[in-house]
């Protein structure tokens, strides 16, 4: 092997080293940025996989969300909200709201926690401390009003 062969083989090695450096620096920064965003964006619910998740509640309402039903984590899969609630009259609220949106369904009030599935359902729990528009009264009636007129 002669100098010149040396000398390229030589930056060949170091160009190596310096793009093995620059996407480790590259991956570093996104786990970084990924890190922060996570911790920047306030989760609206939480996932549940065992009844034992939920909390205690005088009443529960349970309704099925068609819009993120079938995909992102609930492919393939029904997304079930569970909204705990402190009253009947808290729940009504609840359940009032969610009937103003076209994409809830299968909405109902229950005393006792719902039975987990994996299976076939992605359960989620929102809370008044996440979720807090879904317990204030007609919410989202303003803006389903124009359907209901005559």
């Amino acid at each position: 092997m002669n100098q010149a062969q040396r000398m390229a083989m030589a930056s060949k090695n170091e160009v190596q080293k310096f793009e093995k450096k620059a996407r480790k620096e590259v991956n570093d920064a996104k786990k970084q940025i990924e890190k922060s965003l996570n911790n920047a964006i306030p989760k609206a619910s939480k996932q549940v996989n065992h009844r034992s998740e939920i909390p205690k509640a005088p009443y529960y309402v349970i309704a099925k969300d068609n819009f993120m039903s079938g995909w992102g984590y609930a492919e393939g899969k029904e997304n079930k909200l569970i909204f705990p609630v402190s009253s009947y009259e808290e729940a009504e609220i609840v359940r009032d709201n969610l009937e103003n949106r076209s994409e809830m369904s299968k909405i109902h009030i229950r005393s006792t926690k719902p039975i987990v599935s994996q299976e076939h359902i992605l359960w989620q729990l929102l809370g008044k401390e996440t979720s807090p528009n879904w317990y204030k009264k007609g919410m989202w009636k303003r803006w389903t009003d124009h359907s209901r007129r005559q």
